[in-house]
């Protein structure tokens, strides 16, 4: 108790003293023993109320022991099992937990780490992935800032996040443990396919294998790529101690649409002890992109020439050129070029305006505007019996699709009647005419889209002269053939767009995290994050189905599945308001990476061993690492001095003490008759 307080204690007892005679002197004289009692009693009484009041205490120092935290890290990976090293890490554990010395000296913690850190309540080594990195950031944020040892006891292999060797601080000191048989195995391996998620029918596309090799001696296998249990790749590669690894490389034909699975392996008569690193799953989406497209022209001209070579350079696009006059269905064609309709093309426009076909109409000398303005209602023509050559003006905003501008300047003009063309929808104009240089407010090339409908608007002729002169200028005819592409893919397309769009992979391996994103928009096509979005997922062959709220984000909805076995899901997506669905399915194909591997990685533990100053250790050698951690000074207990404050009195037994006395006075003053 400091001084002020002792002072303040012995003020309040002499207050009570001389309060409590002042209220009873009178007592003196004739009730001395009365005066007495009632005195004490409210001296008593008063100096614990003030007592409480004053509430003395005192500080209490104590000598507090700060061990430096251990952290005994223990990957519960599944490949720890798959490597047969399970009852190993369980007894070293087990070893770390019933050491004292270790507990005298450390404030020892016990993790385990595969996808995620945890606590280390039971050891199953089922861990899908090993995420090794994450137990350096976890330390960072739960561990104090000075430095303490950690003990990973782990297989070193990593399947999963940042690597772990770069994950620690700069000053932690770490022991790297490796579990598992060290000698050289004789193995081969699938490390890494690399292929494109897509490729195009009737197309090639690129697959790359890279094939580990661990081993002594000089060994040769097979690499084979497989497609329905049929062999159609094969590469023989022989590797050795120093030459551990090969790159093959395969065109593979896209010969059927759809999904389509592969499968490499590597065929070896070397005896390994593990083979199910020797086979690689993947899985390639072929998308047919062949476009028919009909061209109809009653009469002969350079520029059919010219958009038939521009049209077929690309592979996927095919031109059939028609009189007006045959009989011909055009609903099996993608799209149709109406070059310069007059009387004759009656019947081919009442079609085409009936099976509602996307269309690009090519204006010209020869052309009946009369029957166009009939036909269409993008455009009205007022024309003249004069010709005129109109120069183009490229449109920067122009935002349909992507487009350059390819000098379309410095092209010749192109020849088509005079007179007015309005626009009577909503267009977007690719290129303006002028004449002499002054712009004229009317379209030249340009592109309307009505809901599902796609349209494009050529008015002038002699295309070809443009493709003449792009050869002209890049001695090849690639910008302009690019051009009349881009075009015909526009009006192609018949994609309308969705109010509801999910974005789904077509394939997912095993033990991947899946998450799937959707938008909803509403009939403006703004995004609507009110809505509420049902996920149904149902794996074929089985009744149970899997039905999930999205959640809402800021922007999209998502939904997330672990853990879902291989094999074929559908699902679908329904708007709980318009009802609005989509369908669709992925496959989930087989794969296990925590299975892949023969034997630990011991460079990567020597490695982190190094670069953090620790020491590494055979599973064997627990003892010699619990020796290294008693007998190392960089750990020092820290004391530290601690003050607590204390009362000195029992706040609850000095105010039961005060209505004690208290309550005594009252009773002898009313029992005298003073009350």
């Amino acid at each position: 108790m400091d001084l002020l307080t002792l002072l303040w204690v012995i003020l309040a007892f002499f207050f009570a003293l001389a309060w409590s005679f002042w209220q009873y002197q009178s007592l003196q004289s004739g009730q001395r023993n009365l005066f007495y009692t009632l005195f004490s009693l409210r001296t008593l009484g008063v100096f614990s109320i003030l007592l409480l009041l004053i509430n003395p205490s005192w500080v209490q120092k104590t000598v507090v022991e700060q061990k430096a935290p251990l952290f005994m890290v223990v990957d519960n990976s599944a490949s720890v099992a798959f490597l047969k090293e399970q009852e190993t890490a369980k007894n070293i554990l087990l070893d770390f937990q019933k050491s004292t010395s270790l507990k005298n000296k450390f404030d020892v913690q016990f993790l385990a780490i595969d996808e995620e850190v945890r606590g280390i309540d039971s050891l199953q080594f089922q861990g899908k992935h090993s995420d090794l990195g994450k137990v350096g950031n976890h330390l960072r944020n739960i561990a104090p800032k000075r430095n303490y040892p950690v003990v990973l006891l782990s297989d070193g292999n990593q399947t999963k996040g940042k690597d772990f060797v770069y994950s620690f601080f700069e000053n932690q000191t770490v022991h790297a443990m490796v579990l598992g048989d060290t000698t050289t195995i004789t193995d081969w391996k699938v490390a890494q396919v690399n292929h494109n998620k897509f490729a195009l029918y009737q197309n090639q596309f690129p697959v790359e294998v890279f094939v580990d090799y661990t081993g002594k001696n000089i060994s040769s296998a097979q690499v084979v790529l497989k497609k329905g249990g049929q062999i159609i790749q094969r590469k023989e590669v022989s590797l050795n101690k120093t030459q551990k690894t090969a790159r093959v490389e395969w065109l593979v034909p896209a010969t059927t649409v759809g999904l389509q699975t592969y499968q490499v392996e590597i065929v070896s008569t070397t005896a390994e002890r593990n083979t199910k690193n020797n086979v690689y799953p993947f899985a390639v989406e072929v998308l047919d992109q062949r476009k028919k497209i009909a061209l109809v022209s009653a009469i002969q001209h350079p520029d059919i020439a010219a958009l038939k070579r521009a049209i077929q350079s690309n592979a996927y696009r095919e031109l059939e050129v028609f009189s007006p006059t045959e009989n011909k269905d055009f609903s099996a064609f993608s799209a149709v070029i109406l070059y310069q309709p007059n009387a004759s093309f009656s019947n081919v426009l009442k079609q085409v305006a009936n099976a509602r076909i996307n269309y690009w109409l090519i204006t010209g000398l020869h052309t009946d505007f009369g029957l166009v303005n009939q036909f269409q209602s993008d455009l009205d023509f007022e024309m003249s019996s004069q010709k005129e050559d109109y120069q183009t003006i490229y449109q920067s905003g122009f935002n349909l699709f992507q487009t350059d501008n390819i000098g379309f300047s410095e092209f010749p003009p192109l020849e088509h009647p005079f007179g007015n063309v309005s626009t009577k929808g909503n267009m977007q104009v690719l290129l303006q005419p002028s004449i002499r240089n002054i712009a004229i407010n009317q379209p030249l090339f340009g592109f309307v889209e009505n809901g599902n409908q796609r349209f494009a608007y050529l008015l002038g002729e002699n295309l070809w002269k443009w493709r003449a002169a792009t050869y002209r200028k890049e001695q090849n005819f690639e910008k302009f053939d690019v051009l009349i592409d881009k075009t015909i893919q526009f009006i192609s397309s018949t994609q309308p767009r969705k109010r509801l769009d999910v974005s789904v992979e077509n394939f997912y391996r095993s033990g991947e995290d899946i998450e799937i994103k959707a938008q909803f928009f509403n009939k403006n096509y703004e995004i609507d994050t009110n809505a509420e979005l049902l996920f149904k997922l149902q794996l074929e062959g089985e009744k149970t189905k899997i039905s999930q709220k999205m959640f809402r984000g800021a922007s999209q909805f998502l939904i997330q599945f672990f853990d879902l076995k291989p094999g074929n899901y559908q699902w679908e997506v329904t708007e709980a308001v318009s009802n609005i669905t989509e369908k669709g399915k992925f496959t989930i194909l087989e794969f296990q990476p925590e299975e892949q591997f023969v034997q630990p990685n011991v460079i990567k533990m020597q490695q982190l061993a190094t670069q953090q100053n620790g020491g590494f250790w055979l599973a064997n050698q627990w003892k010699d690492v619990e020796q290294q951690l008693l007998q190392s000074n960089d750990f020092p207990i820290i004391e530290k001095t601690q003050s607590t404050r204390k009362a000195w009195i029992d706040w609850y037994g000095w105010l039961l003490l005060a209505v004690l006395f208290l309550s005594i006075e009252w009773f002898v003053r009313k029992y005298n008759g003073m009350l």
